[in-house]
């Protein structure tokens, strides 16, 4: 066995391995996320791409809620480094937290070109509607695939407390 044959089978056999592992990871990183219900960054990058199915729809049905989403993300970016958490995480679930609205878009202040909704309905029937995005979302969400980490955080968004400003004002969504 001479030398340059030597390097050559370590070259090749390097090669082979990088490439090897590199296709190995690339189709068993899914599936092994899937199974553990690990979220992984890279899952998560995959979530946040603007051209996911679920955010497309929310930009083109809902532009004002889209771009809401996109500002509390990035709001949330550095509170989650101080405290620990995983800033990608916290951006992608707050793209996905109003996700709901794509229903009944023109109901949200946020979507609105002048007319209100609900200006024509009782504040019983204001609440209800505002209330039914939360599990409008959690089932576009769980139909679309998004892992059950990310579809926690939709009805966590709103919190336990009274909604003060719409109890003062009837359960009405009117301007401020």
């Amino acid at each position: 066995l001479n030398v340059s044959a030597m390097l050559y089978g370590a070259l090749l056999a390097f090669l082979g391995g990088a490439v090897g592992v590199g296709l190995l990871v690339s189709f068993l990183l899914p599936v092994l996320e899937r199974l553990f219900g690990v979220l992984t960054d890279v899952r998560l990058l995959e979530l946040s791409d603007a051209n996911h199915p679920l955010l497309r729809e929310l930009s083109e049905r809902a532009p004002g809620t889209w771009t809401h989403s996109q500002a509390v993300g990035a709001l949330a970016e550095e509170p989650a480094r101080a405290v620990g958490a995983n800033p990608l995480f916290c951006r992608v679930a707050a793209l996905y937290h109003d996700v709901g609205k794509v229903k009944k878009p023109d109901y949200y202040v946020e979507n609105q070109r002048g007319v209100n909704p609900h200006d024509r309905l009782a504040p019983s029937m204001s609440a209800l509607v505002i209330a039914a995005h939360v599990k409008d979302g959690i089932r576009m969400a769980r139909e679309a695939g998004i892992p059950e980490q990310i579809v926690d955080m939709i009805p966590q968004h709103h919190g336990t407390r009274l909604k003060t400003y719409l109890y003062k004002t009837g359960n009405r969504l009117v301007g401020p």
